[in-house]
């Protein structure tokens, strides 16, 4: 499915989740040159990726730059959250592909944009599944640690429906520079569900 983000339009959100490069580390240099793990490449626009690095020393070396140390205690309910997205995303991956080939989102074609806005509130439209999802995760209560990330997650899972309620009104209204501020908001808030996800250890959720 595509949704509307800054630059083009970009493959979200299932094929976001897909369109991801994966990477085992294999020694390095000087203390690390026994390590060994896992480089995660996830491209947040046309010029950004979120790297996600895991690394095992030998004899315990200490890493100094972006550790991030999450709770053994959350393992089960990470494992939940991830296939609560996981099934969203395969939910999402069934909708009709966007149809409109050449449609730019940060320079829209005014006669364009309301059939674009048809589509996402029409067959297209994803805010079904991201609203169960989001349903889904809250059930989920509250994990044993990071509770501080979870609630970020959150906050910014849920602020996603309201930037694409925003964006389907200015599309099927016409309103060119409504909707080009809508996909910057939806840009940044994919930022922040990116991040914090990551950080807490729901790779699956960046949808």
């Amino acid at each position: 499915m595509y949704h509307l983000r800054s630059g083009t339009v970009c493959k979200t959100p299932t094929e976001q989740v897909a369109d991801h490069d994966t990477w085992r580390l294999t020694g390095g240099t000087g203390r690390y040159r026994d390590a060994s793990g896992t480089v995660d490449a996830r491209d947040l626009g046309e010029r950004e990726a979120l790297l996600s690095v895991a690394v095992i020393t030998a004899n315990d070396t200490g890493l100094h730059a972006g550790k991030v140390v999450r709770p053994s205690a959350n393992d089960a309910f990470i494992a939940r959250a991830n296939g609560l997205c996981a099934r969203a995303a395969a939910e999402l991956a069934s909708l009709p592909p966007f149809p409109f080939a050449d449609f730019d989102p940060l320079d829209p074609n005014t006669s364009m944009l309301p059939a674009v806005g048809a589509f996402f509130t029409g067959p297209g439209d994803p805010r079904p599944i991201l609203g169960a999802l989001d349903a889904g995760l809250q059930e989920l209560g509250r994990p044993a640690g990071d509770h501080g990330v979870w609630r970020l997650v959150l906050r910014a899972r849920g602020q996603e429906l309201a930037v694409i309620d925003e964006q389907d009104r200015a599309a099927l209204a016409g309103d060119v520079a409504a909707f080009v501020q809508s996909v910057h908001r939806s840009a940044a808030n994919f930022h922040q569900i990116a991040i914090t996800a990551t950080v807490f250890g729901a790779t699956r959720c960046l949808l």
